[in-house]
């Protein structure tokens, strides 16, 4: 059964700081109160914002409200990672999408720290949605659109667009073109991150979670037109 959201417990968010520093022994004593005071309660975040948000979305947006699924495990994966002795992450992330298979549609991401909470909104690219970026970013009517949609964002402080790789623009377009900087991108996110208000001890934090993703919500819809 999946519980409304009543709040994250602070002494569980405090926890959050200490993760990458527990042994697995830590992790297996603390896991129930972990559980009862920020992956439950994440579970239930999730499921709310996502509710909320497809009414300013205008469709029904997936959620998978368990562990795993919206809500991702706390353990690190370690199968790549240089550094293996950290076994834990520092922070909650849950995400919602807009389309069956979660790789290949728009997403939202809600990231939670001791000390603050970032908001994202992307996609990643395969071959076939990096060619229709390409070529919406580089009309003038679709590019115009994205600028239009990204402009906002720029509001906050800490606001990155992440995805930009290549160097330059790929051809034919070069890097006089007046969107060049969008067209160097293989993926695409548009992200920030704010001090964790005090309000997520309490039921209204999922409020100002989907105030912060209604944010991109013009991104979003941008990239369902154009890349789905």
């Amino acid at each position: 059964m999946i519980r409304s959201f009543e709040g994250f417990d602070s002494a569980s968010l405090a926890t959050l700081a200490q993760l990458p520093s527990w042994s697995r022994d830590d992790y297996a004593a603390g896991k129930a109160d972990l559980k009862k005071g920020l992956l439950d309660p994440a579970v239930g975040l999730i499921v709310s914002v996502a509710e909320q948000l497809s009414e300013v979305v205008g469709s029904e947006l997936t959620v998978k409200p368990k562990i795993g699924g919206s809500v991702s495990p706390m353990n690190r994966d370690l199968r790549f990672a240089k550094d293996k002795s950290v076994l834990y992450k520092d922070a909650l992330m849950l995400t919602t999408w807009d389309g069956e298979d979660k790789k290949s549609s728009p997403m939202f991401w809600i990231r939670i720290a001791h000390d603050s909470v970032g908001f994202a909104n992307g996609i990643g690219f395969d071959k076939g949605r990096r060619e229709r970026w390409r070529e919406a970013v580089a009309d003038d009517i679709s590019g115009a659109a994205l600028v239009t949609a990204l402009e906002p964002l720029q509001k906050h402080e800490t606001y990155d667009l992440d995805g930009a790789t290549l160097k330059n623009a790929p051809k034919p377009w070069g890097n006089d073109h007046p969107r060049a900087d969008l067209l160097r991108h293989t993926a695409v996110q548009a992200r920030w991150h704010e001090p964790t208000p005090p309000t997520a001890t309490l039921p209204r934090f999922s409020q100002f979670c989907v105030d912060r993703l209604t944010e991109l919500v013009p991104l979003h819809l941008w990239l369902k037109e154009h890349l789905t």
